[in-house]
């Protein structure tokens, strides 16, 4: 199996309550490292600033919910190897 981080939905869309209320929405991230012997970590990126580590424990696939998207972010999702922190996959969900 081919290496893999994807993350949805993409564009997440922000109602005119969801505006008004500032709620924050859900976007699913899932991964995989392509290698049973590989684990991962899977980081997050907002508005391309600093990486931030989202997942507890380093594992070879798994996914998780990401509950504090804003409306006007960028977020982007890295994976990358436990251990040297080598990227393996990364993926971009867009806000509107």
């Amino acid at each position: 199996m081919a290496a893999f981080i994807s993350a949805g939905p993409d564009p997440v869309v922000f109602t005119y309550p969801d505006v008004i209320f500032k709620r924050k929405l859900k976007v699913s991230v899932s991964w995989d490292t392509g290698a049973p012997a590989v684990k991962g970590r899977v980081f997050l990126s907002l508005n391309g600033g600093k990486e931030e580590k989202l997942t507890g424990s380093d594992l070879t696939s798994g996914t998780l919910d990401y509950k504090k998207v804003q409306l006007g972010q960028t977020l982007t999702f890295v994976l990358r190897k436990a251990g040297n922190d080598q990227e393996i996959k990364r993926c971009t969900v867009t806000t509107n």
